[in-house]
């Protein structure tokens, strides 16, 4: 006798989830292009990418370089790198302007820029000198969403809690308690 044929069941074989991963990401696009971001007040990233045609005709032997432009200061100067690596981080001082350009040095010892940076700044290194702003402390200053204007006591008044106005009540008098809303929750 023949054992019945086992079908498969939900529990040995759940469905999979489809993911669609999309087509792959290339490798470049084919431009002349370097990115400059501030990471944090003494750092920038720089990412670039040299396929197209400026970068694709420079001698790969040569020194290559960044040539850093601090905008602020009117200075410059160049770090050495390794095109191949194609990013970066840049050791900068903090709240100044910049400008990076890639290239390479010619055997006469000219930079030939390939790409340049839009402008970057970086922030402070430090909190804001500027203290004019005032801060409104919201359990302080805000009773039932409202702001409550702080008022000088007269000299004779005694301390106490502060009275709070509630919108259609006359002074003096205490709101009603919290009713229960829908399901027995306080409202």
């Amino acid at each position: 006798m023949e054992a019945p044929e086992k079908t498969a069941t939900f529990k040995e074989f759940p469905p999979q989830p489809f993911i669609d991963h999309g087509p792959q990401l290339p490798q470049h696009y084919g431009e002349d292009k370097l990115v400059a971001m501030p990471r944090d007040p003494y750092w920038l990233f720089l990412y670039w990418e040299l396929e197209g045609p400026a970068g694709r005709q420079a001698p790969q032997e040569a020194p290559w370089a960044l040539w850093v432009k601090c905008l602020t200061d009117q200075t410059s100067y160049h770090q050495d790198i390794q095109v191949w690596v194609r990013n970066w981080y840049l050791q900068v001082a903090p709240g100044k302007s910049y400008q990076i350009e890639i290239g390479y040095f010619e055997p006469s010892g000219h930079f030939k820029n390939l790409a340049s940076s839009m402008v970057v700044e970086t922030p402070r290194a430090g909190p804001s000198e500027d203290y004019t702003e005032i801060w409104a402390h919201f359990f302080k200053d805000f009773v039932r969403g409202q702001l409550v204007k702080k008022r000088r006591r007269p000299s004779g008044r005694p301390k106490g809690p502060p009275e709070v106005p509630v919108p259609g009540l006359s002074p003096g008098i205490m709101p009603p308690p919290a009713s229960p809303g829908p399901k027995g929750k306080t409202i």
